[in-house]
C-alpha cells in the first residue's frame, strides 16, 4: 500500500482504498444524560473504536458528539463522514445531521454542541422522547483514508474481541461480527439489533443450508 508522512514526519502505512462502516446506537432516560455526558456502547470498525457522547450542554441544549477511543501512541489518521439521526415519532419525523472530521492524535471528538434545545427535545408532543422516556440516536459512520491503525480482521479467530458471533453449521463453526453483518444485510441489522431472539446470543446455528 502506499505510504503517508503523518505530522511527526513518521512514514507508517496509508489505507487509502479503504472504507468501511458501522452503526452506533444510543437509547437512554432522558433525565440521565447530564452535563458531564453519557457514553453510548462502543463499536469497533476496522480496527478503530467508536462511541457516542450525549450531554445536555450549559446552554441547555443537546449536545452529540462521535468520539474515537485509541490507545495508539503513533501518529495515526482517520477521515470520517457521520450521520446522525436523532429519531423522532412526532409529525417532524427524524432530524439528520451530518458530519465529515478527519480524526487524529491530537482530536479524537467532533460532533454538534447545540444539535435541539433541550426543551424541544424532552416536550413529548415534539416526539423526540419515546413512551418510555427514552432519547434514541442513531450514528451510521463511514471511514476512508486510514493511517497508523491496523484494519485487519482474522475471521477464523476466535479470541479475535471484534468477533462477537459465531455461526454453526454442519458442525463447523464460522466467526464474525454483529456491526459488520448489520450494516451490509437488514436481515442481520433486524436480527442483531432488533427484538429477535438472536439479539443477546453468542452462536446461531444455521439449519437447512446446502
Amino acid at each position: 500500500p502506499p505510504r503517508k508522512k503523518a505530522k511527526s514526519g513518521e512514514l507508517v502505512e496509508s489505507q487509502t482504498d479503504i472504507a468501511s462502516s458501522g452503526v452506533i446506537r444510543f437509547n437512554e432516560y432522558a433525565n440521565r444524560i447530564v452535563e458531564r455526558g453519557f457514553f453510548s456502547d462502543e463499536i469497533e470498525v476496522l480496527g478503530s473504536r467508536w462511541t457516542l457522547l450525549v450531554k445536555k450542554s450549559a446552554s441547555s441544549h443537546l449536545g452529540v458528539y462521535l468520539v474515537h477511543r485509541t490507545y495508539e501512541t503513533r501518529p495515526w489518521s482517520i477521515d470520517v463522514a457521520a450521520q446522525f439521526n436523532l429519531i423522532g415519532t412526532g409529525e417532524e419525523g427524524n432530524r439528520e445531521f451530518e458530519l465529515k472530521n478527519t480524526f487524529h492524535n491530537g482530536h479524537t471528538r467532533a460532533g454538534f454542541d447545540e444539535m435541539i434545545k433541550w426543551n424541544d427535545l424532552v416536550d413529548k408532543e415534539k416526539g423526540f422522547v419515546n413512551e418510555r422516556c427514552h432519547i434514541v440516536i442513531e450514528a451510521w459512520i463511514t471511514l476512508s483514508n486510514i493511517v497508523g491503525i491496523s484494519s485487519v480482521i482474522d475471521f477464523t479467530n476466535p479470541e479475535d474481541p471484534r468477533l462477537d458471533i459465531s455461526f454453526l453449521l454442519n458442525a463447523e463453526k464460522l466467526y464474525s461480527s454483529k456491526q459488520i453483518l448489520a450494516v451490509h444485510s437488514p436481515v442481520f441489522n433486524a436480527m442483531f439489533f432488533g427484538n429477535f431472539t438472536e439479539k443477546d446470543k453468542k452462536e446461531v446455528e444455521l439449519k437447512n443450508v446446502d
